[in-house]
């Protein structure tokens, strides 16, 4: 590149609202390498408010049934936003250790979040546990007849016995046009699982160059 060239390398773009991050920059540049993960169309997501609603209807409605809801979600981000929407609406937590660990830091960074428990052994009923998805759930939660499932992620799930909540930290199709008309770069280099998609609706539908 030659020298003076502005180059911005996003990485995952966040969805552009987070209770517990900093709203995310959008520095003009000559060059923007994107991330495409949800790159296509097809993945436009449900206002978050709307999200939050239902996920907080569903968990009142488990608890009138005598059962424990188990949030599955990424750590850290997802989680954290969990704990603070949960814990502004009467509810505390019982979360793994990695997500008590990241509470922790987080409060280190200056960032409060409201209240929580770690999980040892067997919640109760009337609990919440938010539990990380990439992390083995363990025999006491998956044989349990009093415990059901939520999913939290922006990939459409199909058949899945957990209930599916399209809540993503990453920004959908229509995020991802947004923060690059915010950008305006000369050129875009997009990589990930919609490259390729992406990359020609940029050169075909709007006045930018990509390549994939």
């Amino acid at each position: 590149f030659p020298d003076g060239h502005n180059l911005v390398y996003s990485g995952p773009v966040a969805n552009g609202w987070s209770a517990t991050a900093e709203k995310r920059e959008c520095p003009p540049c000559d060059t923007l390498i994107l991330d495409s993960k949800y790159g296509t169309p097809e993945f436009r997501f449900p206002a978050q408010k709307r999200v939050e609603s239902r996920l907080l209807d569903w968990i009142a409605e488990q608890h009138k049934e005598g059962k424990i809801p188990v949030l599955l979600c990424a750590n850290p981000g997802k989680a954290q936003d969990l704990i603070h929407l949960l814990g502004n609406n009467g509810h505390i937590p019982r979360v793994h250790r990695s997500i008590y660990l990241f509470k922790k830091a987080y409060l280190e960074l200056g960032i409060e979040l409201p209240s929580c428990r770690q999980l040892r052994g067997a919640p109760s009923p009337g609990e919440v546990v938010i539990w990380p998805d990439t992390t083995k759930i363990p025999a006491n939660l998956l044989e349990s007849k009093d415990v059901v499932f939520g999913t939290l992620t922006g990939e459409k799930i199909v058949d899945s016995k957990h209930e599916h909540f399209q809540w993503s930290c990453r920004a959908d199709f229509k995020n991802l046009m947004k923060y690059i008309d915010a950008m305006k770069p000369t050129r875009t280099i997009v990589v990930g699982p919609n490259a390729m998609t992406l990359s020609d609706h940029l050169n075909t539908k709007t006045a930018y160059n990509a390549e994939a």
